[in-house]
């Protein structure tokens, strides 16, 4: 089972196109 990633690393991913 894969565990979801940090907020961390969303946040400095593709996500960060969001903010």
């Amino acid at each position: 089972v894969q565990t979801p990633p940090p907020v961390d690393d969303l946040l400095n991913g593709p996500a960060i196109n969001l903010f």
